[in-house]
Parts: structure tokens; C-alpha cells; sequence
């Protein structure tokens, strides 16, 4: 089977004030994207869970932890969405 590339989905740089609803619309960018990827060899690049919103991060970079799943979305940059049931 030919390798396929599947592009990587746009992140926007976070509002001040982003809301749940900007949160929520990144990570099911990020499903998508982990869901097109689940049947490709290239695998996620999953790191530690970073320690601030400026932590060291390559954009792409993904993490989770007992309470939020993180998305590194530029350089240095991180994003968060609190993982919960539903």
C-alpha cells in the first residue's frame, strides 16, 4: 500500500479570552487529524505534558494528563482542553 500524506489541520493562534467553544472547535480539529492518522504509519508526536502555556513545544506536538488533553499549536505554545465525561 502507497503511503498517503495527510495534511496538517490548521491551529489557530488562541483569543486573549478563548472560550470553551474555540477549545472544543480546536480538539475536534485535532480528532480528525488523529483519526485520519490512526491508519498511517506516521504516528502522533506525543511528548510530556507541558508545564505552562509557554513551555518548550513544537507546533504539532500533542500531550495529555490526568485532566487535559494539550495541543502545541506554535512554537512555545500550548493549548488546553479539560478532558471530562459526558
Amino acid at each position: 500500500m502507497a503511503h498517503r500524506t495527510v495534511p496538517v489541520p490548521y491551529f489557530p493562534s488562541p483569543p486573549p479570552a478563548y472560550s470553551q467553544a474555540y477549545m472544543a472547535s480546536v480538539a475536534r480539529a485535532f480528532a480528525l487529524y488523529a483519526q485520519q492518522q490512526n491508519s498511517y504509519p506516521d504516528p502522533l508526536s506525543w511528548v510530556g505534558a507541558p508545564a505552562s502555556a509557554s513551555a518548550t513545544g513544537t507546533a504539532g506536538q500533542v500531550a495529555y494528563d490526568a485532566s487535559y488533553f494539550y495541543v502545541c499549536v506554535d512554537t512555545d505554545t500550548w493549548c488546553r482542553v479539560a478532558i471530562s465525561t459526558w
